[in-house]
């Protein structure tokens, strides 16, 4: 696991993305060094999923290249509690999670809990 900030998050999407789809990378992305979201795989959001349920109302389904522009958007986001599951080709391949969420259905990652509001 990796922190990322989210500036650099947005010059070096591709290499992120791909980091989380195709070797199952967990990026924790942070703004103004603290934690606002974790960048995974979708099989290993599904996971978390499985045992903190997501409402649907909560997920916004974005292609890579929109999910890159709206990054700032998707900030204000994963403070809604908002998840973005990215699509490449169609495919549903890695979510930006928030970070709060992320804590609680990861235990095994042993992130760091976030500081109190």
């Amino acid at each position: 696991m990796r922190q990322v900030e989210s500036d650099q998050l947005r010059v070096n999407w591709a290499d992120s993305l791909r980091a989380a789809y195709e070797y199952g990378e967990v990026l924790v992305t942070t703004f103004h060094d603290e934690p606002a979201g974790v960048l995974m795989s979708r099989e290993k959001w599904a996971q978390g999923v499985q045992r903190l349920p997501v409402e649907e109302s909560l997920q916004i389904v974005l292609n890579s290249r929109e999910a890159r522009t709206k990054l700032r958007a998707q900030r204000e986001g994963l403070r809604r509690g908002k998840h973005t599951i990215v699509t490449l080709w169609n495919e549903e391949r890695a979510v930006l999670a928030p970070y709060q969420w992320a804590v609680q259905a990861f235990p095994d990652l042993e992130l760091p809990a976030p500081a109190p509001s």
